[in-house]
């Protein structure tokens, strides 16, 4: 008999504590979403602040995550990832009830930074969990019906906004901080003590700097950081957008409803006839250029008609990229390190979003001052452009051509791993990440890691 196709398992087949992780996925991503959207409106409108400033609020905020994330592993070490996802999640709700009552910038930026933490803390430590808790069999149903809960909560969080339109703002910040006390609550009765009964092999001495050493790896961190925050303008500036036109902050939120639908609906088509058929590098290329086109039109929105296009642009690139990058980062990565190579790429992809966040606050801000309202759409659409040549100049480049190459051809590789076509012809499916161990790649001067007897790489002194 063959092994069990993994697209074929049903919920069921998952298992009380997965589909509970699951369930709190969606409670998260409910009640962020809810607030996610409106909240550089209201620290605009409501709190008085100039974008600048709700920039560097967000901007924190972004950086924190990445901290909390730090900070969560060696708690969830040291309490149990359950306990951990129960303190992120009871940070978070804090933090979202207490942007309904603080005023003041500094104050704001605290409450930022807890918000930050709380989802550093939960986050990682579910998908972590979502990982220990699944078999071989189910692994990567259990991750893509992750994506798939993630989306369908944001999905609802646009309706939900909408819904409590009428209410004041501060009603929307408490019933989202009361979404995270409910998760707090279902993970505390519902999750395992602990995720599985696996020991997670100890890294080896020297395993950071031999991973800061990789080059292509680094190349490619770089130029994912200013994607991502060019990534991080849907957020922070579109919403200044609508409130510009004079669209209800409360309807904002559709937006990302919309695009959520959108995911759920054509991610597999997308995957399917586009990114199957592009070398991996030439795919992120073309998403980020779409991110670039969809900010660039935003310039000429005039209705909110105008910006539901905008975003449907740019969510064509989000679909693009997502699978791709952590395609990419799964192929550099050395067998003995995989779970460095993601910590490092999801710190890239927070500094960008930091960095994106407080720069582009700083463009909408000097935008105003000249009376330019075009400039800021102009100045990210020549930025998609931009890094979509140098991410296309980098496909190009000998080591990264080596290391990917050298990845696809290696033998023995697990048979959930996301891998990708280098020549034409080749596949990429859709990657959610999982913690197995990878081929070894080649070293930096393009030669592979020695292998020992057991199959597993020898470090290098």
């Amino acid at each position: 008999m063959g092994r069990t196709d993994p697209a074929r398992l049903g919920l069921a087949a998952l298992g009380r504590p997965l589909l509970v992780l699951l369930a709190g996925i969606l409670l998260m991503h409910l009640g962020l979403y809810m607030v996610v959207p409106v909240l550089p409106v209201i620290l605009k409108v409501g709190r008085g602040l100039d974008p600048a400033q709700v920039g560097l609020v967000l901007g924190t905020g972004s950086v924190a995550f990445q901290v909390g994330s730090l900070l969560g592993g060696t708690l969830s070490d040291w309490i149990g990832r359950r306990q951990t996802m129960v303190v992120g999640a009871l940070v978070r709700a804090g933090a979202l009830a207490a942007f309904g009552l603080i005023h003041g910038l500094w104050p704001l930026v605290a409450v930022s930074i807890a918000n930050g933490i709380g989802g550093g803390f939960y986050a990682p430590t579910a998908k972590a969990a979502i990982a220990a808790l699944a078999s071989v069999e189910n692994r990567t149903t259990a991750f893509s019906l992750r994506g798939i809960a993630a989306n369908i909560g944001t999905s609802l969080a646009g309706v939900v906004a909408l819904l409590l339109a009428t209410g004041a703002a501060r009603g929307l910040f408490f019933v989202a901080g009361a979404i995270h006390v409910m998760l707090a609550f279902l993970t505390w009765m519902l999750v395992p003590r602990d995720c599985g009964e696996r020991a997670c092999p100890a890294p080896p001495p020297g395993l950071l700097k031999r991973v800061l050493a990789h080059r292509p790896f680094l190349a490619f961190s770089a130029v994912a950081v200013a994607i991502w925050a060019l990534y991080a303008q849907l957020a922070l500036a579109v919403p200044l957008r609508a409130a510009g036109i004079g669209v209800n902050p409360r309807s904002i939120g559709l937006i990302w409803t919309v695009n959520s639908l959108i995911v759920i609906s054509l991610q597999a088509p997308v995957t399917r006839f586009i990114i199957r058929r592009l070398h991996p590098v030439t795919a992120t290329a073309l998403g980020v250029a779409f991110l670039g086109a969809g900010l660039g039109s935003v310039a000429w929105s005039a209705r909110f008609l105008h910006l539901f296009l905008s975003a449907a642009v740019f969510i064509v690139g989000e679909m693009l990229i997502m699978p791709t990058m952590d395609s990419i980062v799964s192929q550099l990565s050395r067998a003995e390190a995989v779970g460095a190579y993601f910590g490092i790429a999801n710190f890239s992809s927070g500094l960008g979003e930091g960095l994106g966040n407080l720069l582009g606050g700083q463009l909408l801000t000097l935008a105003g001052r000249r009376g330019n309202q075009v400039l800021p759409w102009l100045t990210y659409a020549a930025a998609g452009a931009a890094i979509a040549l140098a991410m296309t100049a980098l496909r190009y480049w000998q080591p990264l051509q080596q290391a990917l190459r050298q990845a696809v051809a290696a033998p023995g590789g697990p048979r959930h791993a996301p891998t990708a076509g280098i020549d034409a012809g080749g596949q990429q499916p859709l990657p959610p990440w999982e913690p197995v161990f990878f081929p070894p790649a080649p070293d930096t001067e393009g030669r592979a890691m020695p292998v020992s007897p057991a199959g597993t790489p020898e470090p290098r002194d």
